[in-house]
């Protein structure tokens, strides 16, 4: 299911039982926008669903299955925010009454076009509306996607995960959490720079976005830690999941400026019991708590070692700890250039470490 973007040309929905006036809006519209159409009101909804590219919809008032009533109810009432925000045109014709308009507009239709329409009305509203779509589709953009990863901050997913929970709770449905936490991200982060750090969050939620489906959710939770919402999925299918974000992270070493750097994620899965109170914050919390438990799994890349001019300048900057795990590869170095030293350069070399 394709998203809407800000660069994409704009998609406009026509739903008519007229293939004349189908025709027509392709004829007109067709060079700025793409259309798409429809010949009743149920074949409309479904492309609704089926595709999320979708910024405006016209649709006449009388068709036969489901009317343009019918539609405008479908997309105000539903569980989508992307559809039921929708700007919805109703195409009226000279027949239709007063009422029926005013009875469209308290039902949340946006705007109206009368039959017969001229070229320069059907395209003063795509654009009007389409236009309003892509502005507020890129502030939507900047205010919910972080800048590093390109995935939801944590207040948009908090969002996205109560309606989550809700529709889950409606149709009995479980709801599975997964987070993914970088445990030694600061130690990454002082090790090898901003940079490096950045790149490992963003390598991460590149390969979470190709393992998740179309209706999943994900977010940078906090600075070192990704949260994924997956509906309509028990705790098994979560778990596979992880399983396959494991073997991606590890087909896909994170090389940066040429180098192999090790990266440690760890990963937890949380299905909550949903009730009407069940809290979307509270719940990652408690997915979250279960990072510790002896039972999550980790994946870990071999160790990047370091240089010896690297390693003295760590230990000058305070940095003595970081250097630990690396020592018995630099002892690998030093050695044999002892071994090369006479005993006096052994000597004076002992004198300046002391």
């Amino acid at each position: 299911m394709s998203e809407p973007t800000v660069e994409s040309k704009p998609r406009v929905l026509m739903v008519d039982d007229s293939k004349v006036i189908r025709m027509a809006a392709n004829k007109i519209l067709g060079k700025d926008f793409d259309v798409v159409v429809a010949a009743d009101g149920e074949e409309g909804w479904q492309q609704l669903l089926d595709d999320h590219s979708i910024h405006v919809v016209f649709t006449d008032l009388m068709m036969p299955v489901l009317d343009g009533l019918g539609l405008l109810d479908r997309i105000r009432a539903s569980d989508d925010p992307g559809i039921q925000n929708l700007p919805v045109i109703m195409v009226t014709g000279a027949d239709n009454s007063e009422e029926a308009r005013e009875t469209a507009l308290n039902r949340g239709a946006t705007d109206f076009l009368q039959k017969p329409f001229n070229s320069i009305d059907l395209q003063a509203r795509a654009r009007a509306h389409c236009n309003y779509q892509r502005e507020s589709l890129a502030l939507k953009k900047q205010i919910t996607v972080d800048a590093t990863t390109g995935l939801n901050n944590q207040q948009s997913f908090l969002e996205q995960l109560s309606k989550d929970l809700a529709f889950a709770h409606r149709h009995r449905q479980s709801v599975a959490i997964v987070i993914a936490e970088m445990p030694d991200f600061k130690s990454f982060f002082m090790q090898n720079g901003k940079v490096a750090a950045e790149a490992a969050l963003s390598q991460a939620a590149h390969l979470v976005r190709e393992c998740i489906r179309t209706e999943d959710s994900a977010s940078r939770y906090t600075i070192s830690t990704l949260a994924l919402s997956l509906p309509s999925t028990p705790g098994e299918g979560a778990i596979k999941l992880v399983e396959k974000l494991q073997q991606a992270l590890k087909n896909a070493p994170l090389q940066v400026n040429g180098r192999a750097l090790a990266v440690k994620w760890r990963f937890s899965v949380h299905v909550p019991d949903i009730t009407p109170e069940t809290n979307a914050q509270t719940e990652v919390q408690a997915a979250i708590g279960k990072l510790g438990l002896a039972a999550v799994a980790i994946h870990s890349t071999k160790p990047t070692s370091i240089s010896i001019d690297k390693a003295l300048a760590m230990i000058t900057r305070g940095q003595g700890d970081l250097v630990a795990e690396h020592i018995p590869h630099l002892l690998q170095e030093i050695i044999p250039l002892l071994q090369q030293a006479t005993p006096e350069q052994r000597w004076n070399l002992m004198k300046q470490i002391d």
